[in-house]
């Protein structure tokens, strides 16, 4: 999988392609792969460690991959005989982080539990 990583505040971003992840583990979990990821200020601060409350930003573990929000499409559920589950699988999605949790979304894929994703329908 491709992703961004980010080592340390302050010290800029680095392409990676070796991050590993795995299928969904948890019910109503979703695979998604990601088309695009916004950069806007708050991610801007977030790279520079100006952004996110001192109690949280100080803990973190790097590396980590960068990234508040994006779209993209499921591919993988982990219910696969769940009719309605499996009905998604296709569909585009947007999504937001939980910073506090460490989702971030600078990621080829991602896991996402179903109730923090928004379905995007497109008629032309």
């Amino acid at each position: 999988m491709k992703a961004i990583k980010l080592d340390g505040f302050r010290k800029g971003l680095n392409y990676v392609s070796n991050q590993s992840i795995t299928k969904p583990s948890q019910k109503q979990n979703f695979l998604i792969k990601v088309h695009y990821a916004s950069i806007n200020p708050s991610d801007l601060g977030f790279v520079a460690g100006v952004y996110g409350r001192p109690n949280y930003t100080k803990n973190l573990k790097f590396p980590i991959i960068p990234g508040f929000e994006g779209s993209g499409i499921i591919v993988d559920t982990f219910d696969n005989k769940d009719k309605l589950t499996q009905s998604l699988i296709g569909k585009k999605v947007s999504f937001c982080s939980n910073y506090e949790k460490s989702e971030y979304y600078y990621d080829e894929l991602i896991i996402k539990f179903h109730r923090k994703l928004v379905t995007i329908y497109i008629n032309y």
